[in-house]
């Protein structure tokens, strides 16, 4: 009798060790609080037995081996969990009606791609399915790689609805230049606006084929100008004129051309534009530092630093001979902000049929490195190899090519399994180790504001922007006071005033909404 029930005993265990898959995986919880509206499940109940298709779709283009690699890919998914993924793919410019399209109609759609202000725009509109209760009960690992503040500003009327891509990024600019050039003439690194200067006088006066800044410096010159004086975009505010006016002083908010600051900073950039630090044609350029840079007729590049880790690996194939040095703004401020944390991400349509199989879905592919690898990067073997633990694309003496998932490999980032390229810039990790190290919590980015109300004014006022300040902003003007008070006068003319209070309103209540100070 006793070694009948030690029998029984055993196969109770055998078969508790094989009763859900990815269970030891993702550490998922069996049961599930009775608010989140999903039929719980018992440690006994294999969540996947049921044979499921889910239906997702992004933005993008499908690869050249997008259908090679979800064959790949469904085919480890079927084995270790009886799903399979239909995967559909919408072009760029398609997207937006598309998926207003997924999300008004109804269509037994189980995911879709969400930039931050998609995802923003229909969450609190309910067009999205509430997964307060599921988020932490099917996926608990992504869940807890978020903090407190991070899950508090996704929230949509005290409600989460989407997944975050498990990533942190940070794009704060510098400038990239030319370090054999440096070399060439003596000249100290750049580590200040004074050493940033004589590199560039520098160039001018001795380079005749290269230019200081060979582009238009419009964009690249704003982030100088941020990192100088310490105004802070807000990026729902949809106007770059207007901006906290310090990342500590965040009620004060203005619209920047009426600062002393900028009367001072436009008089530098008339400086540098006198001193030909770029073309007088600027403003009509086609090509911008990004090539230019690339085939040695620019020294500088405005970059953040992923853009510099791509442009030092491809100009090392075709110019081995440039080197280059990096200076990053965050130097001038001491922080770094970084991207909002729904950048990229996760949403469930309401109609979504399976909320449930969803989530643990995607715990799988975000926990376990096999499933990630062939989602992200292709098929083994002929899409990518590995070296250690670096990645080689496409995979040596194949025919395979790169594998870009486009937005789903955005949202899907982890970044615990992301894998670093075996040709990636030596340069890139210290230098983001330091970025990460002076990071501050993002206060202004995560904001959605209603422009309703103020519609007329943030279309007159952006169409003075590019009419008067554009020039203003990279210094081609005869009479900088002069054009800074016909600059003022066009924008007050335009709605400044009241474009400023309604952004300002709407900021303070979402301070409190948040318990940000």
């Amino acid at each position: 009798m006793k070694r009948k029930l030690s029998f029984v005993l055993a196969l109770l265990m055998v078969a508790a060790l094989f009763s859900a898959c990815g269970t030891a995986e993702t550490g998922g919880s069996a049961s599930i609080s009775e608010n989140s509206g999903v039929t719980s499940q018992t440690a006994e109940t294999n969540p996947y037995e049921k044979e499921t298709e889910l239906i997702w779709y992004c933005s993008g283009n499908t690869s050249e081996d997008t259908s090679k690699v979800m064959d790949a890919f469904n085919s480890q998914l079927k084995e270790k969990c009886n799903t399979t993924i239909q995967l559909n793919y919408v072009g760029f410019n398609d997207w937006d009606n598309q998926l207003n399209l997924i999300l008004t109609s109804g269509e037994k759609v189980d995911l879709v791609y969400v930039s931050a202000g998609s995802y923003n725009r229909y969450a609190k509109n309910g067009a999205f399915l509430d997964i307060t209760e599921m988020f932490p009960e099917y996926m608990p690992e992504t869940y807890a790689y978020f903090s407190e503040a991070e899950l508090s500003s996704i929230t949509a009327n005290g409600k989460i609805y989407g997944i975050p891509a498990s990533r942190h990024g940070y794009i704060p600019y510098g400038v990239m230049y030319r370090k054999d050039l440096m070399e060439k003439y003596n000249l100290q690194p750049i580590t200040s606006l004074e050493t940033y200067e004589k590199y560039m006088d520098t160039i001018k006066a001795n380079e005749t084929d290269i230019m200081p800044y060979n582009g238009n410096p419009e964009y690249g010159m704003k982030q100088l100008f941020r990192a100088i004086y310490g105004f802070e975009p807000i990026s729902g505010s949809g106007s770059d004129l207007v901006m906290v006016k310090s990342y500590d002083d965040i009620e004060n908010i203005i619209a920047y051309p009426f600062t002393d600051e900028y009367v001072e900073w436009s008089k530098r950039m008339k400086d540098y534009a006198d001193r030909g630090w770029w073309s007088s044609n600027a403003l009509s350029a086609t090509v911008g530092t990004w090539d230019n840079i690339q085939v040695g007729t620019s020294a500088t590049s405005i970059e953040n630093p992923e853009g510099l880790a791509y442009l030092i690996n491809s100009i090392g194939g075709t110019n081995p001979d440039f080197t280059f040095d990096y200076w990053g703004f965050y130097n001038l401020n001491g922080y770094v902000i970084p991207n909002v944390i729904n950048q990229d991400g996760f949403a469930l349509p309401k109609s979504a049929p399976n909320p449930e199989r969803c989530l643990r879905i995607l715990e799988e592919i975000k926990t376990d490195s096999a499933l990630y690898d062939t989602f992200m990067y292709g098929v083994k073997g002929y899409n990518y190899e590995l070296e250690g633990e670096k990645i080689i694309a496409p995979a040596p003496g194949t025919e395979g090519a790169v594998y870009d998932p486009a937005s789903i490999g955005w949202a899907m980032r982890t970044e615990p399994l992301i894998r670093t390229s075996a040709t990636e810039w030596e340069g890139f990790a210290p230098l983001m180790t330091e970025i990460k190290e002076l990071a501050v919590d993002n206060k202004f980015g995560p904001a959605v504001l209603d422009q309703t109300e103020v519609s007329a004014e943030l279309a007159a006022v952006t169409q003075v922007a590019q009419q008067y300040g554009t020039p203003l902003n990279i210094g081609l003007v005869e009479d900088v006071d002069a054009a800074i008070e016909q600059y003022r006068k066009a924008l007050t003319d335009a709605g400044i005033d009241a474009l400023v209070s309604e952004i300002k309103t709407q900021m303070l209540e979402y301070y409190t909404e948040k318990g940000i100070s």
